[in-house]
């Protein structure tokens, strides 16, 4: 066996071991819930008209939101994986429709989702899309259209329990 048919099935081994894709997913949100920490803080300064650095301490919202979704990405993909691990082969992962459309990846295993849920994982999208990686989308019809607030931290804590109630659902599931 050669190095390269060496690689593809180690490839397909990691893919396939759904544990992984839940590790990977509870390390993203343990760094979320840091900077969740960290939001608290600014947002106690807020409240008690303290000083705050605006560009830094807003700033963490967006990486928070971020992690957040990757987190609930991995996750839903690990369970998706332990119902059908043959979705990886030694070339591919092989998820149908968009790999970061949260929504889908939630229908797809069946776990219901509310209005709210619901608007929570279209807004968290857009974070994992552009919003938590850079200043603008591709297309301007994304930024006239999107979800994410102009003021970030708006919907902290509403956000973070949507977050941790839905990651929770999904490892239920496993």
């Amino acid at each position: 066996m050669n190095y390269n048919e060496h690689q593809r099935k180690n490839f397909k081994a990691i893919g396939q071991q759904h544990t992984i894709w839940l590790m990977n997913a509870k390390d993203l949100k343990n760094s979320a819930d840091v900077l969740l920490e960290r939001i608290h803080e600014v947002n106690r300064r807020i409240s008690e008209h303290e000083p705050v650095d605006l560009i830094e301490d807003t700033g963490v919202f967006k990486v928070y939101m971020l992690l957040a979704g990757l987190s609930l990405e991995n996750v839903i993909k690990g369970l998706i994986i332990s119902r059908n691990p043959t979705i990886v082969t030694d070339e591919e992962v092989k998820f149908s429709g968009s790999g970061h459309k949260l929504i889908e990846l939630f229908r797809l295993v069946n776990i219901s989702l509310n209005n709210d849920e619901i608007k929570f994982l279209e807004l968290i999208e857009e974070f994992i899309m552009w919003a938590g990686r850079y200043s603008l989308p591709k297309k301007s019809q994304y930024f006239q259209n999107r979800k994410s607030p102009n003021i970030p931290m708006i919907g902290i804590p509403r956000d973070s329990d949507m977050f941790n109630n839905l990651f929770s659902r999904i490892v239920e599931e496993y």
